[in-house]
């Protein structure tokens, strides 16, 4: 997983752009299958709704760096963000919101504790 952590914080600040799959822009589930396939060698379904069902679940109270963790965004039900945390309550995504990169954000803010889902660990 150290190798995972550190691709993925060599992404930081790169643009987010819907539909990219990196490596030079992503949106947030082309950071997450980029990361997976290329630093831990594990194809995983390209959209965050899919990605979602992948592996087993972690409680929010149990995470692991490399757990993925999952957003309900849009106000329909449906997944619609995921990041990749990091410990210590930080997770790294690529943001559409309002500075549009990858970036690392915490669990705790208001915004992000509201539309938590869940996490799940890929390769369980």
């Amino acid at each position: 997983m150290d190798k995972a952590i550190k691709l993925l914080k060599e992404q930081v600040g790169k643009p987010y752009v819907w539909g990219a799959n990196g490596p030079d822009s992503f949106d947030c589930s082309g950071l997450v299958r980029y990361i997976y396939k290329n630093a831990l060698g594990k194809d995983i379904p390209r959209v965050s709704e899919d990605q979602s069902k992948v592996g087993q679940a972690v409680s929010r109270e149990d995470l692991q760096p490399g757990d993925l963790v999952f957003f309900e965004t849009t106000g329909k039900g449906v997944i619609s963000h995921v990041g990749i945390y990091m410990g210590d309550r930080q997770f790294i995504h690529a943001s559409s919101g309002n500075n549009m990169r990858v970036t690392i954000s915490s669990l705790d803010t208001d915004y992000y504790s509201k539309a938590f889902r869940w996490a799940v660990n890929p390769f369980n």
